[in-house]
């Protein structure tokens, strides 16, 4: 299942907060720090942004616009993996000063049958400057049943030629049929045919030198 490509480039609203003493001083509780240096000099740490960009971040995976279904979504947030995150700081922030901030979808990426989702948060100050940004890389696995059905699929694709014994170069070549099967030419097509099934597949840009049975 890949993701709905045409939300590239999509922005959340804006979300604004207060940096208030009560909020950090139950971050650092959270977080098990003992360090009195933010309190007593009325800053939060650093990594305080993260507060601000947990529920901007979700607002976006979790819209289901971005899968076919609503049960998509929800399979897919249970498959869905953190993976690298990158965080840059300008400055701490101080107390009583209000920070906004919203997610922007980078890029969307079909590996396979697996999905990844980039996204970025920016925060910026009261007179618009920018006090840090964040990238997310979040990595969406298919589930059991999908690889499932991507394998049974596979099973009921044609074979490829394979290139006769010696022949070498990457481009197209001899046709090499194997036992029980018939190599020939129609209309400027090669033809391998299983004998046995009468099962044939076709193939173009392939040389042949001769019809032949083996």
């Amino acid at each position: 299942m890949a993701l709905n490509n045409e939300y590239i480039g999509y922005k959340t609203k804006v979300s604004s907060e207060e940096i208030s003493k009560d909020g950090v001083s139950s971050y650092l509780s959270a977080i098990g720090s003992t360090n009195n240096y933010y309190i007593d000099n009325n800053v939060a740490p650093h990594m305080f942004n993260v507060v601000q960009e947990i529920g901007l971040v979700e607002s976006i995976w979790k819209m289901e616009d971005l899968y076919e279904s609503k049960e998509e979504m929800d399979r897919s947030v249970l498959m869905l993996v953190h993976g690298e995150q990158t965080m840059n700081f300008s400055r701490m922030l101080k107390f009583g000063e209000k920070i906004d901030s919203y997610a922007l979808i980078e890029n969307i990426q079909q590996k396979g049958l697996n999905n990844i989702l980039k996204l970025k948060v920016f925060h910026t100050d009261s007179n618009n400057n920018p006090v840090g940004d964040s990238s997310w890389t979040l990595f969406i696995r298919a589930s059991d049943s999908e690889i499932a059905k991507a394998k049974e699929l596979k099973k009921d694709e044609p074979p490829k030629p394979k290139k006769c014994p010696g022949e070498s170069g990457t481009g197209y070549g001899k046709v090499c049929a194997s036992p029980g099967s018939r190599v020939f030419r129609s209309r400027g097509r090669t033809i391998i045919q299983d004998l046995q099934s009468s099962r044939a597949v076709s193939y173009t840009h392939l040389t042949l030198p001769t019809n032949r049975e083996v």
